[in-house]
């Protein structure tokens, strides 16, 4: 597809979602994309954990839902990701369901808030302030 950007067009947009390599799931009914502020669709809420290290490495949010085997698209892609560029042990969990993109935003803030006044030093996987 192509998106409007700034008066120029990107083509192939819809390949370019982070992960979520298959292109799918991005927009839903009405075209409003899950990634929109003004979704209020479920959202997810995981944390990505080193396992060999048993510290936690990111904590993040998306709005496509679980595949068929019950696993988050884009938590999973990042997981694998990992996994194959480094010796360490990664896997994610979800930490809760919110009602809408805003709502999963502002405690992922939170969290990663508390994560970080705590240890300034964890989640690297977070990079910056959300």
């Amino acid at each position: 597809g192509t998106m409007d950007v700034g008066g120029g067009l990107l083509m192939g947009a819809g390949s370019l979602m982070k992960g979520n390599p298959s292109g799918k799931g991005g927009v839903v009914k009405g075209n409003l994309h899950r990634n929109s502020n003004c979704y209020n669709g479920k959202c997810w809420l995981y944390q990505i954990d080193n396992k060999t290290t048993g510290e936690p490495y990111k904590i993040g949010e998306t709005g496509v839902p679980p595949n068929s085997t019950g696993k988050l698209p884009r938590p999973q892609y990042q997981v694998n990701k990992l996994n194959k560029n480094s010796t360490n042990h990664f896997d994610y969990k979800i930490k809760g369901e919110y009602n809408g993109k805003a709502e999963v935003r502002r405690i992922e803030t939170e969290t990663i808030d508390k994560f970080k006044l705590k240890d300034p030093r964890s989640l690297p996987g977070n990079k910056g302030r959300h």
